[in-house]
């Protein structure tokens, strides 16, 4: 990634644009990160990441929903050390 200062992008627009479009690019002011420029390629891999990651996350949801519909009501009383006295007695 280029790191490039605000100042420079102002006064070497095309130059930074073209750039964005080969690698994303950081604009800085005084030292501190203050934008990122993206290709509309790079945007639309990180919105398509992030919309898997929101449709694993529901999808997780609704796992946890369906387990817990189909578990034991009993398992709400195992504690993880009654747990592990049940592996160790089981060896």
């Amino acid at each position: 990634m280029l790191t490039i200062t605000s100042t420079y992008a102002e006064t070497h627009f095309n130059e930074v644009i073209n750039q964005a479009q080969q690698e994303p690019v950081v604009l800085t002011a005084q030292g501190q990160t203050v934008a990122y420029l993206l290709s509309p390629v790079e945007l639309e891999k990180l919105l398509a990441a992030q919309k898997q990651r929101d449709n694993a996350v529901v999808n997780y949801q609704h796992y946890q929903e369906r387990v817990a519909r189909l578990a034991h009501p009993d398992t709400d009383l195992l504690t993880d050390e009654a747990i592990n006295q049940l592996v160790h007695e089981l060896r």
